[in-house]
Order: structure tokens, then sequence, then C-alpha cells
């Protein structure tokens, strides 16, 4: 887990392709498993989160 701000590292956000915030990234071993972006219900963050 871990929070990025974007102002203060806009290079990282652009790497990590972030568009629009808030912006979630499920990762394993590295390899984004999952993007959340934006204003999302808590039902499809929770979904989101399981799959990993």
């Amino acid at each position: 887990m871990g929070k990025l701000n974007v102002d203060d590292r806009p290079r990282v956000a652009q790497a990590c392709g972030v568009m629009s915030m808030p912006t979630l990234i499920g990762c394993r071993d590295g390899m984004p498993l999952f993007r959340v972006q934006g204003l999302t219900p808590k039902h499809a963050v929770v979904r989101a989160l399981k799959s990993v």
C-alpha cells in the first residue's frame, strides 16, 4: 500500500498513468492488476480490492 502526492511527484504519476484523482491501482509482484479512478461507489472499490 502506498500513497503518492502527484503535486510533489508529477513524473511518477505520469509514468503510472494517473489521469484523475483519486486513483487506486492494485498491484501484485509489481504488476498492476486493477485500476479505479475518480469518484467510485464503495462496493466497486471493495470488489476491486477483493480481486487481489
